[in-house]
């Protein structure tokens, strides 16, 4: 999905630049709103996709979406995100100083519990293996 050229607009110079140091230019209609927007042309050639922020991260999310295996009985939205605040207030430490792979690490090393979820927010923290269901039946129950 690429940007659709609808015209070349020449070469620019800025100001205090040399003249042959212009950059072309050229507009452009986007592919997400289809407004038209100017832009560099080196940067559509180098991978510029959309207008502006907010129509790139919807094709970002396109991309995921279109890309991720998802068991077909369920959506993206069933799988609660991780709190990863939680997790740093119960091990008392900073979140600047671990990305979120580390902190998962970390949780599963110093604590017996499951994995604090979004969803469980306010509720009490479940020990590993104990309650209605084994983490094995819960895999089960995701995955199949």
């Amino acid at each position: 999905m690429e940007p659709k050229l609808i015209r070349l607009l020449g070469k620019r110079v800025r100001e205090g630049v040399l003249e042959k140091h212009a950059r072309a230019f050229g507009l452009y209609q986007c592919p997400v709103c289809e407004n038209e927007f100017e832009a560099l042309v080196a940067r559509i050639t180098n991978g510029q996709q959309s207008c502006s922020k907010a129509c790139g991260r919807m094709i970002t999310k396109r991309k995921v979406l279109g890309k991720t295996k998802i068991p077909k009985d369920r959506s993206i939205i069933d799988f609660s995100p991780v709190d990863f605040k939680r997790i740093c207030r119960q091990l008392n430490i900073s979140r600047t100083n671990y990305n979120d792979k580390d902190l998962v690490l970390l949780w599963n090393e110093h604590t017996d519990e499951l994995l604090p979820r979004l969803e469980d927010k306010g509720k009490k923290l479940e020990i590993l293996g104990e309650g209605e269901r084994t983490p094995t039946q819960r895999v089960k129950e995701l995955y199949g």
